[in-house]
């Protein structure tokens, strides 16, 4: 079996153990995630659909969106590095002990080392660790990350969490102090809406509420034009494809010490129906 359940009181998720992707998400029979990261031969006709986002959630390390050129540069030298940075296409190697409610892995990256993917070969010049685990409290997922600096100096970088969940008709998401309905995200330019300082956002649809909280900065919500889904990302620096030098000094991006550990937390909390 290529799914791990983990499970709470009324809710139930899912991780694709081949890629440590959260698939499925589940409150009272009501299915809220995407299904892009799931086997194949277990996805809807919309997941399977020609341009579909092919993923349910990915890690955004050590950039967030895209940077121009597909290069960021790093004391002089450029780096080749795609959309949303490295950490997508490294595997997560070890699967750490998992109980009922959680599961846990691991991801190993040595400095420069090539990472091929569909859209180029990337490498970054630091090496790091990150550690990622999903667990479920009664109705509420928790979501971390512990990012480890195994290099001998600053390591520069942003970080965010790219879950996509059901862009189910008449759905809004609430953030800042705006409501967005999907319907009106997916006839902005890109799909995307940008909220600044905002550690907090709910979706709402009918009688249910998910409650999305964070220790990171900001918001991206994505909602593609011809794909039911809606991406609610909390980042550490909002994307900015058009800066150009230091990649240390792109705006909200900050440098991790050698040796030192960065934590990132999200918590999905699910209440209604």
């Amino acid at each position: 079996m290529d799914l791990i359940a983990i499970k709470g009181r009324n809710l139930v998720g899912r991780i694709n153990a081949l890629n440590s992707e959260l698939c499925e998400l589940r409150y009272k029979d009501v299915p809220l995630m995407w299904g892009g990261g799931k086997p194949a031969e277990m996805k809807s006709e919309a997941e399977r659909k020609e341009g579909a986002w092919p993923h349910s959630e990915i890690i955004m390390f050590p950039v967030v969106g895209s940077v121009k050129n597909n290069v960021i540069t790093i004391d002089g030298t450029d780096y080749p590095m795609g959309q949303h940075g490295i950490s997508r296409y490294v595997p997560f190697q070890n699967l750490h002990e998992t109980t009922d409610s959680s599961v846990a892995f691991s991801q190993f990256y040595e400095a420069n080392s090539k990472v091929n993917s569909e859209k180029g070969t990337f490498w970054f010049p630091f090496s790091f660790t990150l550690l990622k685990s999903y667990s479920i409290v009664e109705d509420t997922l928790i979501f971390r990350v512990d990012l480890i600096n195994r290099s001998e100096r600053p390591m520069p970088k942003a970080f965010g969490w790219h879950p996509a969940f059901n862009g189910l008709e008449g759905a809004e998401i609430v953030c800042g102090r705006n409501a967005y309905p999907i319907n009106e995200i997916k006839e902005t330019e890109k799909g995307v809406v940008l909220v600044d300082n905002a550690s907090s956002a709910v979706y709402n649809y009918n009688n249910l509420s998910m409650k999305m909280e964070t220790n990171l900065k900001h918001m991206q919500i994505w909602s593609p034009k011809d794909h039911p889904l809606v991406a609610i990302e909390p980042v550490t620096a909002l994307r900015g494809g058009e800066y150009q030098g230091e990649f240390a000094n792109k705006p909200g991006y900050a440098s991790l010490g050698s040796g030192k550990v960065a934590t990132y937390e999200v918590k999905l909390a699910l209440r209604g129906v």
